[in-house]
């Protein structure tokens, strides 16, 4: 939706969809790291624990990191979209 009404104009621009990018990058890689930091062993048709309970201290990490940066992503997408629809 960005890029179909507005163009990356400025450095501020291409920095946050830049975060954003990255953000979701880094928050698939801590889903998939949760994946594999359970207490019993994860079968590949089981689906990701997004409950803490059966989670140990490094896959509470991994959660808490995972829904940061969805969170931070979200905030520079909107960011992103907002100065472009202030112009």
């Amino acid at each position: 939706m960005f890029f179909w009404n507005c163009e990356a104009a400025s450095p501020v621009d291409y920095a946050l969809l830049l975060t954003t990018a990255t953000a979701w990058i880094y928050a698939a890689w801590c889903l998939i790291q949760m994946r594999y930091e359970r207490r019993t062993p994860l079968v590949w048709w089981e689906p990701v624990p997004l409950s803490s309970a059966d989670l140990t201290t490094t896959g509470r990490e991994y959660q808490r990191r995972f829904f940061f940066s969805l969170l931070a992503g979200a905030c520079a997408i909107l960011s992103a979209v907002a100065l472009c629809a202030s112009r």
